[in-house]
């Protein structure tokens, strides 16, 4: 369970139900398995008001990529730079990363077209309560322009994952599509709040209706086939938490390409960064670094965005 701590800047009967809230956040994200179930979680859960309480904070951000060992690089990522504390507005900082597919350099094109174009997105965006409907907006027409302009011309084989985080103030929202992923570490914790889109999750459902039996999932050879990415046309399946999650002093938020977690745990992705809690671009280069020399002579294209907020 997350070790939280009271927030200096709360009132104390805020901090009290916060803290009974959220107590069980881990193993409540943990077996939830659908995205209305997500919702509906953190609906739940959401302990203030968006124009009342947004807290004036700083956001410390990096970004870094690696080509790895292939002769393309297909991830492309954008985040903001560091913010400090503003008196007369709360900070707002964001990240994305993509990870192209579709071979040589039509992978390159779509994961920099979708990072350009939601990156003009984000910077359009007045009113924090509107960023789910604009993240659902973006995404449907990124998928659109993608299919359209490249994998229409391939046969359908272009397209990139995408996962993105917004900070205001305390309060971060993310949007997911693909297999790349997000994590929240909060002292001694990991949390993965987006599920990876592939085939793996179909086969769990038929798990749980009796159909196929669960070591049947890890002999599917199709099982981390995507399911879901932009350029697949008519995208359906995206990942979008409705009210802004509450963050407090020192959580990292991590966003990543499938390169880091091919090799990397959890746990030490983890304990990488908190390794480095007070420096986020050493977290990020011991990041990769490790990733690098896990895999050897078969290595991926490993991105990695960081965004520690800090009170």
């Amino acid at each position: 369970m997350f070790g939280f701590k009271k927030r200096k800047k709360k009132k104390e009967k805020d901090d009290i139900d916060y803290h009974k809230k959220t107590e069980d956040l881990k193993d409540e994200i943990s077996r939830i398995q659908g995205l209305d179930e997500l919702e509906e979680f953190i609906d739940e859960n959401k302990t203030q008001a968006l124009d009342e309480n947004l807290v004036y904070s700083e956001i410390i951000t990096y970004g870094v990529s690696d080509i790895g060992t292939r002769d393309y690089q297909q991830d492309a990522y954008y985040v903001t730079a560091p913010t400090s504390q503003d008196i007369d507005m709360p900070s707002r900082s964001y990240g994305v990363v993509c990870d192209g597919m579709g071979g040589l350099s039509d992978g390159e094109k779509a994961s920099q077209m979708a990072v350009e174009y939601f990156k003009k997105g984000l910077e359009q965006i007045n009113l924090f309560q509107e960023t789910p409907v604009l993240f659902q907006e973006m995404l449907k027409q990124l998928d659109d322009e993608i299919f359209v302009q490249l994998a229409h011309e391939i046969k359908g084989k272009a397209g990139t994952t995408l996962v993105a985080g917004i900070i205001e103030g305390n309060l971060l929202r993310w949007v997911s599509v693909g297999d790349s992923r997000i994590f929240l570490i909060r002292g001694d914790e990991i949390l993965p709040v987006v599920r990876e889109h592939n085939y793996r999750l179909i086969l769990e459902e038929q798990v749980k209706q009796g159909i196929i039996s669960k070591a049947a999932i890890e002999g599917n050879p199709k099982k981390d086939a995507l399911i879901s990415y932009l350029g697949l046309g008519n995208i359906k399946l995206i990942d979008i938490n409705k009210d802004g999650f509450p963050l407090i002093d020192k959580d990292v938020v991590v966003l990543c390409s499938d390169g880091l977690t091919k090799i990397l745990s959890q746990e030490d992705i983890k304990n990488t960064v908190k390794s480095s809690i007070t420096d986020m671009e050493e977290a990020g280069k011991k990041l990769l670094l490790e990733a690098r020399n896990g895999r050897g002579k078969n290595q991926d294209n490993t991105t990695v965005v960081l965004m520690q907020y800090r009170e």
